[in-house]
């Protein structure tokens, strides 16, 4: 137990560092935390604890199909893009392979976290934690996001990058492409690679299931 003491002591410490943040609690809710702090603590605990229960949201976006020709080479489906692709170095066989047959017709949906959550997290969660009406969702690869780059570059925001976790290289240090439209008249688009830890608000990535209607 006393050698968890220095990291209960410091997380004591941020919480301090941070106290204004309590402000949100309005006075009869900080008052009853004075009066009852053992149970406060307890339900920081739990709320912690359960933290990842529901960390995934889909966003909103017209995003319906789009077609993966795996016949193309790995240059044709980066310049389809209508994206400039960064393909060298970044783009080496051995760090985003693609593999695949025929043609393939994908939903999309676009999805980011609630709060701060470690990427090895989002990838079990999309996989096997999502309810029932989201079944059958994986992460998009390299070959996805440029299709999907081909047929929604228009209705893409600008400002933030979406990743395609479904090439996540964990080998070369959590890399993994990623596609970017800049601010401006004429934003430049591209797609390059984004070193990925942790997934944060606001930082969204693409999933893919086969189209089945």
């Amino acid at each position: 137990m006393t050698e968890q003491l220095p990291q209960v002591s410091k997380l004591a410490a941020t919480i301090v560092e941070h106290q204004r943040l309590l402000e949100e609690l309005d006075s009869e809710d900080r008052q009853w935390a004075i009066q009852f702090p053992k149970h406060s603590i307890g339900l920081f605990i739990k709320a912690m604890r359960n933290r990842y229960e529901k960390c995934l949201l889909r966003m909103p976006g017209d995003f319906r199909r789009f077609v993966v020709n795996y016949s193309d080479s790995r240059v044709d489906m980066l310049q389809r893009a209508h994206y400039r692709a960064d393909i060298s170095p970044d783009y080496e066989e051995d760090w985003f392979p693609i593999s695949g047959q025929g043609r393939h017709v994908f939903e999309a949906a676009l999805f980011t976290t609630t709060i701060p959550v470690p990427i090895d997290v989002v990838l079990h969660k999309l996989q096997y934690e999502m309810p029932p009406e989201c079944t059958q969702w994986k992460h998009a690869s390299l070959e996805h996001l440029a299709a999907f780059a081909a047929e929604y570059s228009d209705k893409l925001e600008v400002g933030h990058y979406l990743h395609a976790f479904g090439s996540l290289n964990v080998r070369l240090g959590h890399i993994c492409p990623a596609l970017f439209k800049d601010y401006g008249p004429d934003p430049l688009r591209r797609i390059n690679t984004a070193t990925v830890g942790v997934c944060i608000p606001g930082m969204s990535f693409l999933a893919v299931r086969e189209w089945n209607k």
